[in-house]
């Protein structure tokens, strides 16, 4: 064999670093999230998207389906940050590829690890996905003035469709997050890595204080990079499920078409937004992750 290969991080010290930061992120840049699934499934601006928001909904606009997002996507960030730090080191060793240390980031790996758990992952998070976009979507459906949100959201998909209807677009999801993480984890450790060896700081020893720089310029690029390359998935994704969602409110539900992939400019409506969302989301998350993991 090449190297040592050692054992992974510490889980419970991944647990409660990752909890603490994805919920903090999530709750600092949900806003954009928001109007991002509005620009996906409308034809409407930024500026109309926000606009109506404000006007129509109040800032709690920008809020909606945040409960669902809240109850599954720390749990499942947490659950991503753990087998992904538990993986590498077992696709190291089965790739005959040597670590220095438990932090040490080989490239494929890395990306291995990340791909197999985002594919994972998305068999919890799924239904909360689908709850998150129908409630964010639901103004642009039900012309109501009141809008009864990701409760109603829930009972109604499963009063029309069961289990099986709030599962909908899982398969999109799990490709978006599988190929999204893969590339994410793998942006994210190679930047990191390749500025502190700039900077001259040793990320590979234990009690060194992590590289702030290093860390807040990776989880920037990673952020965005990989939102990039996936965001023809997600658009795809936040199609089907508005589409899904609008037919379960209708007295005879209507069947849904699967939209194909397509590269085209309509496929990345609200690109710009997303960037910037998930490179300050990668920041935040990076950021508290390894400052409360080396406290730990």
């Amino acid at each position: 064999m090449s190297g040592d290969v050692p054992p992974p991080i510490a889980v419970y010290k991944v647990l409660i670093s990752t909890y603490i930061s994805a919920t903090s992120a999530l709750l600092f840049t949900f806003p954009l999230d928001t109007l991002k699934t509005r620009l996906q499934t409308t034809s409407k601006s930024a500026l109309a998207c926000t606009t109506d928001i404000i006007k129509y909904e109040g800032m709690r606009g920008f809020y909606r389906g945040i409960p669902a997002s809240l109850i599954s996507a720390a749990p499942a960030r947490s659950f991503t940050m753990s087998l992904y730090t538990s993986l590498i080191s077992k696709y190291a060793n089965w790739l005959d590829i040597g670590m220095q240390s438990e932090l040490d980031r080989p490239t494929i790996p890395v990306f291995l690890a990340g791909l197999s758990a985002g594919s994972l992952s998305c068999s919890f998070t799924a239904p909360f996905e689908f709850t998150k976009t129908a409630s964010q979507v639901e103004t642009l459906i039900n012309k109501s003035p009141v809008k009864p949100g990701a409760i109603h959201a829930v009972k109604r998909i499963w009063q029309k469709g069961g289990i099986k209807m709030l599962y909908g677009g899982v398969e999109y999801q799990c490709l978006r997050d599988s190929i999204g993480s893969g590339v994410y984890f793998t942006v994210y450790e190679t930047v990191k890595n390749k500025i502190s060896q700039w900077t001259r700081k040793n990320e590979f020893e234990k009690n060194d204080r992590p590289n702030g720089i290093a860390i807040a310029t990776a989880g920037a690029l990673c952020g965005a990079t990989s939102w990039v390359v996936i965001y023809p998935i997600d658009t795809m994704k936040s199609e089907y499920q508005k589409n899904l969602y609008s037919s379960a409110l209708l007295h005879e539900p209507e069947k849904v078409e699967r939209p194909k992939l397509k590269f085209s400019l309509d496929m990345y409506r609200g690109l710009g937004f997303s960037i910037v969302r998930t490179a300050l989301n990668g920041v935040l998350i990076f950021t508290f992750f390894e400052y409360i993991q080396w406290m730990l």
